[in-house]
């Protein structure tokens, strides 16, 4: 499916879905916007000083906001293509850039909707010089599409049991060929006893998970769990898991599907900690959780898998703490994937809405290539009377199935605002990428960027902003020593 018609009809099911409350017409906001981008490069092409060349660069972004966060559906949803005019050559680029998610309560607490969609620019393989942005000149940036539909129900017998079921449905594009287009399909079902089984609970659960993509190996992961749990004393239980799991990448890697069956004992205290183990057949592994206080909880979960897709250790932790005036998150996840699966994957937040950017991606690229998924994050934020200092780390390591190979991301940002007054507002920031294809040392990449930035508000609907950036380092391929600095200037209007 063509990208642009994906855009299309994955925004008009959005507000189609969040518009199955009757309410939604009263309660819906739409906010039309266009934004002006004058940039300056002394560098345009990133690349070394002898081709060095500068050049301005125009940005008309024209942008509508929808957005509803109340009733029983939500919706937010900005779609804001990127008219870029290069000056130098004359040429131009038209990109597409949505990011939408919605859902609905169909049924009350029975059947539900949501959705998601989106459309930005990433680098197209982390074996090339990476691009910054959608500015300077690189042939290594694509425009990558996804969409995303999942109906789910949720049923109830009184106090006997417990019932869910969930289909999603997904689609990716990415633009150039730079991976293969994929429609992934994933089923969950479960079923759960509920309040009335106080000292013996049970769940049964089945899950499916299919990446099909038309140029390459399907990926294929299916798993049937039954749980078993018998509460010994008010802190002690024993359990058991058993089921059968399949895992299906082509010939990535060694396929071992079968059988495996756990025994564990949990031990909970009190309602803030808990903690379990279990061993057995092909599966053994420990977690805990613990809330020392009502502002700080961890959960750490090891587990190894001999049967399935996801063989072999696999570790999870996360850890959030807050105060009056910072807040701390730490997490780290395992997973066997695909590009086009991490393409589905929701976009909670974007760090600057005027520029769309993300603080981590796809800098690593698209492959067809399955690989497991190291990820690594933390972030820091203070919040002083007229400021606020944001600290971030992101490590993301793919290490290739059936290869001796991998990519890593490495990335820091350290950056700082101060509210000037009610209408203006300055940050400084510096931001630290390194990526490492592993193959040779010309596929190393090192950049560093340093940015000064003012934003003055002249009405409620009309802000200004001037940035002032330098980033220099290596960008791999014979661009050893680089530096470009840049000058923008940029009004939006919101009507």
């Amino acid at each position: 499916m063509p990208g642009r018609l994906l855009v299309l009809l994955a925004s008009i099911a959005l507000v189609s879905m969040a518009g199955m409350d009757t309410a939604m017409a009263a309660q819906v906001r739409i906010t039309p916007s266009l934004t002006v981008e004058e940039t300056y490069s002394d560098n345009i092409a990133a690349t070394n000083d002898e081709d060095r060349r500068s050049a301005f660069v125009t940005s008309i972004i024209p942008g509508i906001l929808v957005d509803k966060q109340s009733g029983r559906s939500s919706l937010s949803l900005a779609y804001r293509p990127e008219l870029l005019i290069r000056h130098n050559t004359g040429s131009t680029d038209f990109l597409q850039r949505l990011f939408g998610s919605a859902r609905s309560e169909l049924v009350r607490d029975t059947f539900f909707l949501e959705g998601t969609a989106s459309a930005r620019q990433v680098s197209r393989t982390s074996q090339a010089s990476i691009a910054l942005d959608n500015v300077n000149e690189s042939d290594n940036r694509e425009t990558a599409y996804a969409a995303k539909i999942t109906p789910s129900y949720r049923g109830h017998l009184g106090e006997f049991f417990d019932s869910f079921a969930s289909l999603s449905l997904g689609r990716t594009h990415v633009s150039g060929g730079a991976a293969s287009d994929a429609t992934d399909t994933n089923l969950l079902a479960s079923i759960r006893s509920g309040r009335y089984f106080r000292v013996f609970g049970w769940n049964l659960s089945v899950s499916d998970s299919r990446t099909i993509r038309g140029d390459s190996n399907d990926v294929v992961s299916t798993n049937i769990n039954l749980g078993l749990n018998y509460r010994l004393t008010r802190e002690f239980s024993l359990f058991s898991n058993m089921g059968y799991s399949r895992g299906d990448a082509g010939d990535v890697f060694e396929r071992n599907d079968g059988f495996y069956g756990t025994v564990g004992v949990a031990w909970q205290p009190t309602p803030r900690f808990r903690t379990s183990v279990q061993a057995g057949i092909n599966r053994y592994g420990y977690s805990f959780s613990w809330a020392p206080t009502n502002r700080t909880n961890i959960a750490f979960d090891y587990l190894n898998r001999d049967v399935g897709l996801n063989q072999g250790d696999r570790y999870s932790l996360a850890l959030n703490h807050a105060t009056r005036r910072s807040t701390w998150r730490l997490s780290y996840t395992e997973e066997v994937t695909t590009s086009q699966a991490l393409l589905l994957v929701p976009i909670l937040s974007i760090d600057d809405p005027l520029s769309d950017d993300q603080f981590s991606g796809f800098t690593l690229g698209f492959t067809d290539r399955v690989f497991l998924n190291k990820t690594l994050e933390a972030n820091f934020a203070y919040a002083l009377i007229r400021g606020r200092l944001e600290l971030r780390m992101s490590n993301e390591i793919r290490e290739f199935e059936g290869e001796d190979s991998s990519d890593e991301l490495m990335r820091l940002s350290a950056r700082y605002s101060h509210t000037l007054s009610r209408a203006s507002r300055a940050s400084v920031e510096v931001d630290y990428r390194s990526v490492d294809s592993g193959l040779t040392s010309s596929d190393q990449q090192e950049i560093i960027t340093y940015r000064l930035g003012l934003r003055h508000a002249l009405s409620s609907y009309v802000d200004t902003s001037l940035e002032l950036s330098r980033s220099e380092g290596n960008r791999g391929r014979g661009i050893d020593d680089f530096s470009e600095n840049r000058a923008v200037a940029k009004v939006s209007v919101r009507f």
